[in-house]
């Protein structure tokens, strides 16, 4: 029951957007959760002493009062675990690569259950796998890009050198370079390229 309510607390920090967190967003996140720690303490007192006061009167039974005392047992659990995932996301060195940060917030989530998580390892051999085949696939990205970097290189430079050439021998070259250019920035700003 124990893990399953930090995994549910876990999966709600990633859903909220952990790969997203940057260093003041993520401070502010810790703030909300110590804040809302605090709150939760509160109500699980107040709770509390509603229980007491009702077993006094036999309102309730003790098998509700040691539900309640077990699930408060629970939150209290569960809370240190959350702010240990927090701060071990915190800890970790964006690269600026979404897919590697989010990969390393979660080994590093998934290495502060190790105590507690049975399926620690397994997760940690998953998302090392996860992470070797995000790596290769990011290799194979950067080739394409290098080669269409190239491809554009070459473009550029066989414009520039028509355009040279077209100056050159006048007769209106100097209007067919810049209306070559306007295209050029044109086809540019409609695929978003500088």
């Amino acid at each position: 029951m124990k893990f399953r309510m930090f995994l549910v607390c876990v999966l709600a920090m990633c859903i909220v957007g952990c790969d997203s967190f940057k260093g003041n967003d993520l401070a502010v996140v810790e703030t909300e959760f110590g804040n809302l720690s605090k709150v939760i303490d509160q109500q699980q007192k107040v709770i509390s002493d509603i229980v007491v006061e009702m077993r006094k009167t036999e309102l309730i039974s003790e098998s509700t009062v040691a539900k309640v005392t077990s699930i408060n047992k629970q939150i209290d659990d569960i809370q240190p675990k959350v702010e240990n995932a927090l701060t071990a996301i915190a800890d970790v060195n964006s690269t600026g690569d979404d897919f590697v940060d989010l990969v390393a917030k979660l080994t590093a989530v998934n290495r502060t259950t190790v105590g507690y998580n049975p399926y620690a390892p397994v997760i940690e051999g998953g998302l090392g796998l996860l992470a070797l085949v995000g790596g290769l696939f990011g290799l194979s990205k950067k080739k394409e890009a290098q080669v269409v970097g190239a491809k554009y290189t070459a473009h550029k430079q066989g414009v520039e050198s028509l355009t040279k050439r077209i100056t050159a021998d006048g007769n209106g070259g100097a209007k067919i370079a810049a209306d070559l250019y306007d295209a050029i920035g044109k086809a540019r700003a409609n695929l978003g390229v500088k």
